[in-house]
């Protein structure tokens, strides 16, 4: 008979040197080796059937040898089906932070952002078009706890009717995660705009007043594009007034199933995050 798939998580265990973030249906805890992986509680599960948890995790900072260690739990009962332990050894992969609108600085996890620039050959990324810069002292609280991005990085923006900002990376696939808070506007449809990346659409008349529930709240959205052309292309166009972006973060994308065998059966679907 089907089960329900409340309390069932994948678990981090004591070994484990991966933090996790942006996990599809949820999770909690932020200690890489105490972190949970939430299913849809309101699924449900035959025997044999499959369910696919999909999450990105986030290498330590020093290149060298880590422990990927996952397990099942059933939170309130007890762990159960094999330990999956995998070693993997970092290397150097192209990750750009942008403090959009603002300046370097280091987050509380220990990444370092790079200072909102112009775009220029020799750095191989910035801004293009005719912007302007926003910015606020009032505290910014996030609509997504499990976001890989620090609030602070959503204190600046840079808006502009039409602009784009421009990487020059290798051909291959990369997620990019995008900043958004509303910092000035205080009604909804006051600002609606549009974003595309590498030439796609991927989101119109967006409203962050509206969606986001209210000025100086803020969150995540990432997506995952192909670049074939040497050169990752991201434009921002206004709808009504104009377009506005608080950050934006790019890095090469790796990607790698894998199964835990035990009462369930699970398959993840892991982003590896250099």
């Amino acid at each position: 008979m089907p089960s329900s798939l409340r309390n069932y998580r994948l678990a981090t265990l004591t070994n484990n040197d991966f933090k996790i973030v942006n996990s599809r249906d949820g999770g909690e805890g932020t200690a890489a080796n105490n972190q949970r992986v939430y299913l849809n509680g309101e699924d449900v599960i035959g025997i044999g059937q499959r369910k696919q948890f999909d999450f990105t995790i986030v290498a330590p900072s020093t290149p060298g040898s880590y422990i990927l260690e996952l397990r099942m739990v059933h939170d309130g009962v007890a762990f159960f089906g094999d330990t999956l332990t995998i070693p993997i050894t970092v290397t150097t992969g192209y990750s750009q932070r942008d403090n959009v609108g603002g300046g370097a600085y280091t987050d509380s996890n220990g990444n370092a952002w790079s200072a909102d620039a112009a775009y220029s050959s020799s750095t191989g990324w910035g801004y293009v078009g005719t912007t302007t810069t926003d910015s606020t002292t009032a505290a910014i609280v996030s609509r997504d706890s499990s976001s890989a991005l620090d609030v602070q990085t959503f204190k600046t923006a840079r808006k502009g009717s039409e602009f784009a900002y421009r990487f020059d990376v290798a051909n291959g696939k990369y997620r990019v995660t995008l900043g958004f808070a509303e910092l000035v506007k205080t009604a909804q449809d006051e600002r609606l705009f549009r974003v595309e990346a590498e030439g796609q659409q991927l989101i119109s008349g967006y409203d962050m007043f509206k969606i986001l529930r209210g000025r100086f709240f803020s969150f995540p959205y990432s997506f995952e594009v192909a670049v074939t052309d040497g050169q990752l292309n991201l434009n921002f166009a206004g709808q009504v007034d104009q377009a506005s972006v608080n950050a934006i973060w790019v890095y090469f994308l790796r990607k790698f199933e894998l199964q835990i065998q035990g009462t369930l059966c699970i398959e993840c679907l892991i982003t590896f995050l250099l």
